[in-house]
């Protein structure tokens, strides 16, 4: 099934509600997530927890459970940290992403083999979760797809992306925390906006692809002015070193 069959078929309000939701919490992010950093590792923590559990233990509720609320727990103890691996994390994939930007034909070999999306139907209403892991069994078989055209030259750069990122976090945290918080408020409102418009029905597809040559640029612009606002609203305290030594000399005196 192509994707304006399937988009045809899919109720509107499956794409407008994420499409809200997306925009509402890149506004946030995109020019003031320094100050939601442990809300935002928590919430990135357990989702890669959650992720792992799905993945690589039986599903039983106590595993869930435990791979979800325990990382939860550290993102909000090692916020910093975590906001700086999800940046490399970004970074990673955005190299990754790369070829399937701006090349045509790596997209369409990656769609021919990939499996095609499924089917919004009334069972996707009345069972929503089965619907949900059939859409997850998509994305994983996209995923593999995707990854066997990526070169190994490609690979090694993303892994190189990471390691910078990761490094530059040591130094400059803050930059970097910043960075991360601006491309996914950015990433969230480009792609809850699609979502909105996509709501609209397959007619509106000619109508996003004849934007795509402006999409980058714009992407690029509201990420390092997301970095700029994350700076400038969200400003490093001062630490009061000063005052406490002027106390410590004036009880020394006495």
């Amino acid at each position: 099934m192509s994707f304006e069959e399937t988009l045809r078929q899919t109720a509107p309000v499956l794409l407008a509600g994420p499409g809200i939701v997306l925009v509402a919490l890149g506004l946030f992010l995109w020019p003031g997530g320094l100050r939601f950093l442990k809300p935002l590792a928590a919430f990135w923590a357990a989702v890669a927890g959650l992720a792992c559990a799905w993945f690589w233990t039986d599903r039983s509720l106590a595993a869930m459970l435990m791979l979800g609320l325990i990382p939860a727990v550290i993102g909000v103890f090692l916020d910093k940290p975590v906001v700086v691996v999800l940046g490399a994390t970004l970074a990673m994939g955005a190299v990754l992403a790369w070829p399937a930007v701006t090349d045509a034909a790596f997209r369409e070999a990656v769609s021919e083999e990939g499996p095609a999306y499924p089917a919004a139907d009334e069972g996707a209403v009345l069972e929503p979760s089965e619907y949900v892991q059939r859409i997850i069994q998509w994305g994983c078989g996209w995923a593999q797809a995707f990854w066997r055209h990526v070169s190994d030259l490609q690979k090694v750069a993303a892994a190189g992306a990471a390691v910078v990122v990761l490094v530059m976090g040591v130094f400059a945290w803050r930059w970097i925390c910043a960075l991360t918080c601006a491309a996914l408020g950015t990433i969230m409102i480009l792609g809850g906006i699609c979502l909105l418009v996509l709501s609209k029905g397959p007619q509106t597809i000619p109508y996003i692809q004849g934007k795509l040559p402006f999409l980058w640029p714009m992407t690029g612009v509201m990420i390092v002015a997301g970095t700029v606002l994350n700076r400038w609203l969200c400003p490093a305290k001062p630490k009061p070193q000063k005052q406490t030594e002027h106390h410590s000399a004036q009880g020394g005196q006495k």
